[in-house]
């Protein structure tokens, strides 16, 4: 970024002057999808100093908030077309930014960094961020550090855990089930899918399970799921001759059953769109 640094006279009164051009280019830099996303990370980056006076944050905000609406304005006059916003704009780009900063001799109690500070400074620090920005903003951003910083699977994780509104808890218990050593434990429903895949019979299955009783459940409670998986008997009639059942309580245990089976598909549409 190209910078020329001049001294107005004042312990705080240093700035950084950059062209508009540097600013723009290391907003097109980031791999990220849209102008306001590149914007809200431009605007990090600048306020990153974490020792500003408030005279000087009051500087920066103004100075940045004019140059988000002209290069919003600009940008949308040239069709959000790059070769075209370069053309139409070159003698704007090569204006000025101010960018304050400050000596290393302050006085009073040294600044602690992010990390140091306790949650109700990261708080009040992270306020104005989290205020007008949005969720998915922040997050995408967040992956994007990750990613660049060389912690590629925390990045994933991240993306995971955020795709769904059950993914979250569901990495929780595993976590919470790995510190404390535990093995997982076959969820009743699990084991009726194995007995059918398998085509066990109640003694195979009772020679399995005790191999490993933690593991596997008991029988009783495979038949309590198998029960779930059929209509309420008193729509079903038996006899020597027939077996008839209506078809309205089948399709609802049907649906019911595959809406529990899609559960977390449904509610990441639910949340994508707001309706099922």
């Amino acid at each position: 970024m190209d910078s020329e640094t001049t001294d107005l006279g004042c312990t705080s009164g240093l700035r950084i002057i950059v062209t508009r051009k540097s600013l723009f280019d290391k907003m097109k830099n980031e791999n990220l999808r849209n102008l306001e996303e590149k914007l809200c990370f431009l605007r990090d980056h600048l306020f990153t100093q974490d020792n500003f006076t408030e005279r000087q944050l009051n500087k920066l905000e103004h100075n940045f908030t004019h140059f988000k609406s002209e290069i919003k304005q600009r940008w949308i006059k040239s069709h959000k077309k790059e070769k075209v916003f370069l053309k139409n704009n070159h003698l704007w780009l090569e204006g000025t930014f101010e960018i304050p900063v400050t000596t290393t001799n302050r006085q009073g109690r040294p600044r602690k960094s992010f990390g140091e500070s306790s949650e109700r400074s990261k708080r009040r620090k992270t306020e104005e961020i989290r205020s007008n920005v949005e969720d998915g903003v922040i997050v995408h951003a967040v992956q994007v550090e990750l990613r660049k910083s060389g912690k590629r699977d925390a990045s994933r994780v991240l993306q995971d855990i955020t795709s769904s509104p059950t993914r979250a808890t569901k990495y929780k218990k595993a976590f919470d089930t790995s510190k404390c050593g535990k093995s997982s434990r076959l969820t009743p429903m699990q084991a009726l899918k194995m007995f059918i895949d398998a085509d066990l019979t109640r003694g195979q299955y009772e020679v399995i399970r005790n191999t490993n009783k933690k593991f596997f459940p008991c029988y009783r409670l495979i038949q309590e799921a198998k029960k779930k998986c059929y209509p309420p008997p008193e729509t079903s009639t038996v006899t020597s001759t027939c077996a008839e059942t209506q078809l309205q309580p089948l399709i609802d245990i049907t649906i019911k059953r595959l809406s529990e089976f899609l559960e977390e598909v449904l509610l990441t549409k639910k949340s994508k769109s707001g309706t099922l």
